[in-house]
C-alpha cells in the first residue's frame, strides 16, 4: 500500500505540477475508495483523516490575535482572489473564529446513484464527506454546506471546528463536496487541458479555453446534466438517511447552508420536508418570484451597486470620518470624482478600474474601509496619492496571478449550475450588460464575464425541474432560521427579504435576523466589540442549542462599527502607507 501511495504521488506530481500534493492523504483515499459500497447497498466506511484540507486555514486560531497583515500581505491577496473566484460560496477569512481543541475528523466515499430517480440507470457518482464526531452522548449533527456553485467543503473545515467547540461537542459536525467539486467526482477540462498551469488561463478558464471546454462538455451531455442541485440534494438526503442506522435512536439531523449552499438546502427542504427539524439560512439566494426577485448571476452587478450605495446613504454620513473627507452627501461625491475620472481623465495616474476597485473593496471588511481613502485621494490626486495608486495596482496585478491551487473548486460545476438555475431566460445580450455597467459604479464584472458563456458559446444547461425551480419549500414541521448582512453585495439582504417572506405559512416558524454591516457569510464576518465569536456565529449557536426557541440575538446590540479609519497594518500593505487620508485623521475613529 504505501509503495502504491508513493508512486500515485509521484506520477500527479509529475503530471500537474503541483507541490503542495500532500502525499500522506493518498493512502487515506485508496483505504475509502475501497470501502465505499455500491449505489444499490451504499455504506459509510469511516476512516481517520485530517480535519484541515489546506495546512494555513488550521494554523488561523484568533480573530483577535494578530493580523496576519503585521507579517505579510498573502492574506489580503488570498481574500481578494476568493471574492473573485467565489462568487457564491464562503470566503476565505484570515481571521478564524478561535478553536481550541484538536478533535478528531472521519472520511468517507459514498457511491450513490447518477441519477438518484432512474432506477434503471446503473451509474454511480462517489460522494466524499468529512465528520468531526461529537462525544459519545451527542444526540444531534449539522451538516455544513458550501456555496459556489462550485466550492469546496474544504473551505468551511474552520467553521466545522469553531462550531464542534461552541457546541461543547453535543452534535457531530459534518460536510460533504456538493457532487462534481473537489473528492466527489469534480468535473473538469480534463481534455482540453484548459486548468493546467501552462494553459492561457493558468488554472482559470478564460474565455479564449471555453468553446473547446464546452464542447468537450457537451461530448458526455448526458454525465453532466446528472450535476444538479436536485441531485446534490438527493446525494445529502441519502447521506442522512446512512448515517442514521449508526445509532439508536437516528440522532437530530439539522442543516446549515452559506451562499449557495442555501439554494441546495432550499432544495434538500423542497424535496425532504420531513428529514430535518430545522435549517440555517446564511447569505440568501432566493428560490421564487419574478426576475430581480430570485437571484441571478446577470443581476450580480446590479445588486452590488445597490448595497454600495446603501454602504455610503446609511453608514458614511453616519461616521464623522468619512463626511469629513466625502462631505454630507458621499454618494454624490463618489459620483462626481468617478465622473470626473472616467469622462474627464482627471488623476490619470490612476490606471486601474475603479468600478471593479470599489466592486471588490465593498466585499471584504477588512477593505471596504480603503473606499471612502481611494475615492478621497483620487479627487486630491497629489504626489502621495499616485504614489499610493502604484502601490495599489502591484498588488492588484498580484492577486490577478492564478494562486497555487489543489483542484477541489470546479469551475464548470459552477457554469453548470449557474448557466442552468442562477441566469435568466431570455438573458440579456452581452450588449445591454455592458451598457447597464457602465452606469454602476460599484461592480466586479461578474453579470459582463459570465453572459459570453451562456449566450455566446452556448454552454448546455440541463433541463430545470418546474416541481423545484422557481419554488418555495413546503416544509410545515421545520424552523427555518435566515441570517443575512444589510450590506452584503453577493446576496443582498432584498434577497432575503422576499425568502422570508415567501416562507410565511410553509414552515412551521421562520425569521430573517438582519445583521447590521455585516457582509457574506455572518457567521465569520459579523464582528463584535466583547467577544471573539462573530454575531451570526452566536446566533447560530444559540439555535442549534435549542431550535423550538427565539434564537439570542443580543450581540447585535454588541456589534462592532463600521470602519472608515482601517488597520494601519492592513493600509500599508494595499497602499504602501500607514496613512489611510492625511496625517491629521489618522488616529480618529468613527
Amino acid at each position: 500500500c504505501v509503495c502504491v501511495c508513493v508512486c500515485v504521488c509521484a506520477q500527479a506530481m509529475r503530471c500537474m505540477g503541483h507541490k503542495r500534493i500532500v502525499c500522506s492523504l493518498v493512502g487515506i483515499v485508496v483505504a475509502l475508495l475501497m470501502a465505499r459500497g455500491t449505489a444499490d447497498d451504499p455504506t459509510l466506511e469511516w476512516v481517520d483523516c485530517p480535519l484541515y484540507t489546506d495546512a494555513h486555514l488550521s494554523t488561523q486560531t484568533s480573530r483577535r490575535g494578530p493580523l496576519p497583515s503585521q507579517h505579510n500581505g498573502d492574506d489580503v491577496l488570498d481574500v481578494l482572489r476568493d471574492a473573485v473566484r467565489n462568487p457564491l460560496g464562503i470566503p476565505f477569512d484570515p481571521r478564524a473564529i478561535p478553536r481550541t481543541s484538536t478533535p478528531r475528523a472521519m472520511c468517507a466515499f459514498v457511491d450513490l446513484p447518477l441519477y438518484p430517480t432512474n432506477p434503471d440507470d446503473t451509474r454511480t457518482v462517489t460522494v466524499f464527506v468529512k465528520k468531526i464526531p461529537g462525544k459519545e452522548t451527542a444526540t444531534k449533527q449539522v451538516w455544513l454546506l458550501q456555496g459556489g456553485p462550485g466550492g469546496s467543503s474544504s473551505s468551511l473545515e474552520p467553521t466545522m471546528h469553531s462550531l464542534y467547540d461552541l457546541l461543547e461537542e453535543n452534535f457531530d459536525i459534518l460536510t460533504l463536496d456538493h457532487r462534481g467539486v473537489g473528492r466527489s467526482r469534480r468535473l473538469s477540462c480534463k481534455h482540453s487541458q484548459a486548468e493546467t498551469a501552462g494553459s492561457a488561463g493558468g488554472v482559470v478558464i478564460v474565455n479564449e479555453e471555453w468553446p473547446a471546454c464546452i464542447e468537450e462538455v457537451g461530448e458526455t451531455l448526458d454525465f453532466h446534466h446528472a450535476f444538479t442541485s436536485d441531485n446534490a440534494a438527493r446525494d445529502m438526503a441519502k447521506l442522512v438517511e446512512l448515517i442514521s442506522q449508526e445509532s439508536n435512536p437516528p440522532k437530530t439531523n439539522y442543516v446549515y447552508g452559506i451562499s449557495y449552499g442555501t439554494m441546495w438546502a432550499q432544495r434538500y427542504l423542497a424535496l425532504f420536508p420531513d428529514q430535518s427539524p430545522a435549517v440555517i439560512l446564511d447569505g440568501i439566494v432566493s428560490q421564487e418570484g419574478a426576475p430581480g426577485l430570485r437571484l441571478a448571476f446577470d443581476l450580480w452587478d446590479r445588486g452590488m451597486n445597490e448595497v454600495g450605495f446603501a454602504f455610503l446613504n446609511e453608514y458614511c454620513t453616519k461616521s464623522d470620518v468619512c463626511t469629513k473627507h466625502l462631505g454630507d452627501n458621499p454618494a454624490q461625491f463618489v459620483q462626481d470624482v468617478f465622473n470626473k475620472h472616467v469622462t474627464q481623465g482627471h488623476c490619470a495616474e490612476f490606471q486601474d478600474d475603479l468600478r471593479t476597485d470599489l466592486g471588490l473593496f465593498l466585499m471584504i471588511p477588512d477593505i471596504r474601509t480603503l473606499i471612502a481613502a481611494l475615492i478621497y485621494r483620487l479627487n486630491r490626486c497629489n504626489d502621495d496619492d499616485k504614489a499610493a495608486f502604484k502601490h495599489l495596482l502591484a498588488v492588484k496585478q498580484e492577486m490577478m496571478k492564478p494562486a497555487v491551487w489543489h483542484g477541489l473548486d470546479s469551475d464548470i460545476l459552477q457554469k453548470n449550475v449557474g448557466s442552468s438555475e442562477l441566469w435568466e431566460y431570455p438573458g440579456p445580450s452581452l450588449d445591454e450588460l455592458k451598457e447597464e455597467l457602465e452606469t454602476y459604479y460599484f461592480a466586479t464584472g461578474l453579470s459582463v464575464q459570465f453572459c459570453p458563456i451562456v449566450e455566446e458559446f452556448k454552454y448546455p444547461q440541463y433541463p430545470r425541474d418546474p416541481d423545484t425551480f422557481n419554488q418555495t419549500a413546503d416544509a410545515p414541521n421545520t424552523r427555518v432560521l435566515l441570517l443575512n448582512g444589510d450590506l452584503d453585495p453577493q446576496t443582498p439582504i432584498k434577497y432575503a427579504r422576499h425568502t422570508n417572506a415567501a416562507l410565511e405559512g410553509r414552515t412551521a416558524w421562520h425569521r430573517l435576523v438582519e445583521i447590521p454591516g455585516s457582509v457574506h457569510f455572518t457567521v465569520g464576518r459579523s464582528p463584535t466589540k466583547s467577544s471573539d465569536v462573530p454575531c451570526g456565529m452566536q446566533i447560530l449557536v444559540s439555535f442549534l442549542k435549542n431550535p423550538n426557541a427565539e434564537p439570542d440575538t443580543s450581540c447585535l446590540n454588541d456589534l462592532e462599527e463600521v470602519d472608515f479609519v482601517g488597520d494601519p497594518a492592513r493600509m500599508k500593505q494595499l497602499l504602501g502607507t500607514d496613512d489611510m487620508y492625511t496625517p491629521r485623521t489618522v488616529c480618529i475613529r468613527s
